[in-house]
């Protein structure tokens, strides 16, 4: 799951820089603005393997891509700036990290694609109008727990299954 959703996310990446950086004649470096709303270990896990796979498919930072990493230190409002900073300094896509980093970037998809991941709830969170077809400038993975596979799982290891406990944090 998490490989499909970081090819997915990549894609999605790469199409938009290629899509927006081939207008001018002077080849240009596409710039990623890259932001979670804090440094957690599952967000950097998120980011780095974002940025690795991104090396894997050839854009090698500072060369062929150029990233603006940014962390909101936990304090929504500062995504606020973070959104405003990317766009005035030109980026071509944001990559925003778990909900809040997400619809704060969301202000800002009517002119720069947006890529989210870690959001549980898409169309909850008012981002997309459906999994399914997400509709405007933004897509994403969703990192929602499918509750209801773990069970069918268990009652399959177990069909007497009668009781069973389910840890999330």
């Amino acid at each position: 799951m998490k490989t499909r959703s970081l090819k997915l996310l990549s894609a999605f990446c790469v199409s938009a820089t290629l899509l927006t950086g081939c207008s001018s004649a002077e080849k240009k470096v596409p710039k990623v603005g890259v932001a979670q709303i804090v440094s957690h270990t599952s967000l950097n896990t998120i980011r780095d393997a974002f940025s690795d796979r991104m090396e894997e498919l050839g854009y090698k930072d500072g060369e062929t891509i150029e990233y603006d990493y940014a962390d909101a230190a936990g304090q929504p409002s500062n995504l606020t700036s973070i959104m405003s900073q990317f766009s005035d300094e030109g980026s071509d896509v944001i990559v925003a990290i778990a909900t809040p980093t997400a619809q704060a970037a969301a202000n800002y998809a009517d002119t720069i694609p947006v890529v989210f991941s870690a959001v549980s709830d898409p169309v909850g969170a008012g981002l997309v109008s459906s999994l399914e077809k997400p509709g405007g400038n933004i897509t994403g993975t969703s990192d929602e727990v499918q509750v209801d596979q773990i069970i069918d799982l268990a009652l399959q290891i177990n069909p007497d299954l009668k009781t069973m406990g389910f840890l999330y944090n």
